[in-house]
């Protein structure tokens, strides 16, 4: 587990302003390239010294994934496995700009999950953001915060949950694609 230092912060007095992204394809950043990025990440102050938790991809249906390897806090700088950036980079800079430090950004994001409730298998297995599913996206929204929160309690952290970003795919926007089994 990495552990958030205050000497990376600005303002060693100030709480960690916790900020969740959750959704569809255009909140995982689908077809947006860390490589591509312009400016470069790393060219701002704010993609090395804010922080980042994500779940991304196969994570939601792998539990080993889910539960181990990405609950970590890493750089915003660190280039997720799809290789995308969404609008994390854009809010922590801007956000930076307006004088907010101490970041820690949650993202959990999932292309081609729809709100509707999908019985299991519908749309190649893939599962749904719908809060009356058990163990799909939404949970493991839920299951993402308790573990970041351990994470920042575990380092004597202090924090407030400052904000909650969602941003939407395509998936709902398609008609006359039944969801029935």
């Amino acid at each position: 587990v990495t552990t958030i230092s205050k000497s990376d912060a600005a303002t060693s007095s100030e709480p960690y302003s916790v900020l969740v992204i959750a959704g569809q394809s255009n909140a995982q950043g689908d077809n947006s390239f860390a490589n591509q990025m312009n400016p470069p990440l790393g060219s701002h102050p704010a993609d090395t010294a804010t922080k980042i938790m994500y779940s991304t991809g196969d994570d939601q249906f792998n539990v080993t994934l889910r539960n181990s390897s990405n609950t970590q806090l890493v750089p915003l700088t660190t280039i997720q496995p799809d290789g995308y950036f969404g609008p994390e980079v854009g809010l922590a800079r801007s956000l930076w700009d307006q004088g907010r430090r101490n970041m820690v950004i949650l993202k959990v994001t999932y292309g081609l999950q729809r709100l509707a409730s999908t019985p299991n298998n519908t749309f190649g297995g893939l599962a749904d953001w719908n809060i009356s599913s058990t163990g799909e996206s939404y949970d493991n929204l839920k299951l993402r915060k308790s573990q970041l929160a351990a994470i920042m309690d575990a380092n004597g952290d202090t924090y407030t949950m400052d904000g909650f970003y969602w941003v939407q795919g395509e998936s709902d926007a398609v008609k006359g694609i039944s969801t029935s089994s």
